[in-house]
């Protein structure tokens, strides 16, 4: 995964990956595997400031929230959409998206649904 250093973020971000990642979720909005991933690699390169940018420039938590909407028994996908939401709403725009698009009420079905797994609360409650 290119996107779990700085160097990588940093290049994920001047490629434009974080708008090529959402528009895949939105092309494939029936396959799981596809939104986990993309929700990891959002999580991942949300991580440095300029690609929290590029996620709200994206809108990227929309596709994030959509993806636990639809995907709400799969704690994989939920525990890295927890993060990638953690990581987009750190910004006032970030939190501004987020909380248009509903992100509280998903994270807090997500730590209602899942109380035993221990990452998933803790990505949950960064989120909150």
């Amino acid at each position: 995964n290119m996107s779990v250093s700085d160097n990588g973020r940093r290049s994920a971000v001047e490629a434009g990956a974080i708008g090529l990642v959402c528009a895949a979720m939105g092309t494939h909005r029936d396959d799981a595997d596809l939104q986990r991933e993309a929700c990891r690699a959002i999580w991942n390169v949300a991580f440095l400031e300029e690609g929290e940018d590029a996620a709200v420039e994206a809108k990227a938590v929309v596709e994030v929230v959509s993806a636990m909407r639809r995907f709400a028994n799969d704690c994989d996908l939920l525990r890295v959409a927890c993060g990638a939401v953690s990581n987009i709403a750190v910004s006032p725009a970030g939190r501004a998206l987020a909380d248009a698009a509903r992100a509280a009420a998903q994270v807090a079905a997500a730590l209602d649904a899942w109380p035993d797994d221990d990452d998933l609360q803790r990505a949950g409650e960064g989120a909150l």
